[in-house]
């Protein structure tokens, strides 16, 4: 068995604010040539919560995903936000959602965001 070798990828990174009504979103993506990474966290107190990693398999038409990090509060929304992400980029994508699910309105500002970014960013390769 030889092993294939791969033209090295530069990783690209994006962080960047969400003025919301009431919050600030703070978020990161980092573009690691495969997969891509996803970090979204309201507020003052910026961590990593919550680690998912969701990726698409043949064997389903929706993108499995396993938890890397234990979960909080919003981990629902970090599992199915990482499943739309893998479906929508056609890759391997780890999020960290930490944007609390009684906050409808900053996930979907968030979300719209980071999805404007995540263009922004792909299509610049």
């Amino acid at each position: 068995m030889t092993a294939t070798s791969h033209p090295p990828t530069a990783m690209k990174q994006r962080c960047f604010t969400e003025t919301a009504p009431d919050a600030t979103i703070h978020c990161q993506i980092i573009d690691l040539g495969r997969q891509v990474y996803v970090w979204a966290s309201v507020g003052a107190n910026t961590k990593l919560n919550n680690l998912y990693m969701a990726i698409q398999t043949p064997a389903a038409s929706t993108p499995s995903v396993a938890t890397l990090l234990p979960a909080s509060a919003a981990s629902n929304e970090a599992n199915a936000f990482a499943q739309r992400l893998a479906m929508r980029l056609k890759r391997p994508v780890l999020c960290s959602w930490n944007i609390p699910a009684s906050e409808p309105l900053l996930q979907a500002i968030a979300e719209k965001r980071l999805l404007k970014e995540l263009k922004e960013m792909l299509e610049s390769t």
